[in-house]
C-alpha cells in the first residue's frame, strides 16, 4: 500500500501557487517575519474509504488565511482563490487525480483583533494506484 500524504501535499501546494493564492505565501510553517496575506496548509486528515473493488482515501484539508488589511475584503478575495484553486480535480502523482469539493469556510475571530483569519475546508477522495 501507498501513501498519498506527501504526493497530496505537494499538488495542493502547486494549485494554490498556481491559482495566485496570497502573492505566493503558502506555508506549513509560517517565518517569524511574516508578510500579509499569506495561507497555512498545517495539515490534512486521511481515513480509509476503500472498499473490495478498490483502495481509496478520503482527506479533508483545511487551508487557513490571514490578512491584516482593514475589514474582510482582502481575506474573502484570498477565500474565493483558494476555492477556485482547490474545488476541482487535483492532479496528484502517481494517484488517480484527486476529485476535491468545498465544504465550509469558517471566519474565526482574532484574539489581535488586528488579524483576519478564514479556514477552509475541502473533501477530496484519492484512489491508490492498483485501483486506477
Amino acid at each position: 500500500m501507498s501513501d498519498p500524504s506527501l504526493a497530496f501535499q505537494k499538488a495542493v501546494y502547486d494549485a494554490l501557487i498556481g491559482g495566485g493564492v496570497c502573492a505566493g505565501r503558502i506555508y506549513d510553517r509560517v517565518p517569524q517575519k511574516r508578510v500579509y496575506p499569506y495561507a497555512t496548509v498545517p495539515d490534512a486528515a486521511f481515513s480509509d474509504d476503500g472498499n473490495s473493488c478498490f483502495q481509496q482515501d478520503e482527506v479533508f484539508l483545511d487551508v487557513h488565511v490571514y490578512s491584516r488589511a482593514v475589514g474582510h475584503v482582502e481575506i474573502k478575495q484570498q477565500v474565493g482563490l483558494i476555492r477556485a484553486a482547490l474545488d476541482t480535480e487535483i492532479a496528484i502523482d502517481g494517484f488517480k487525480n484527486a476529485l476535491g469539493e468545498w465544504r465550509s469556510t469558517r471566519f474565526p475571530p482574532q484574539p489581535d483583533r488586528l488579524s483576519a483569519h478564514a479556514v477552509v475546508t475541502f473533501r477530496y477522495l484519492i484512489q491508490h494506484p492498483a485501483s486506477v
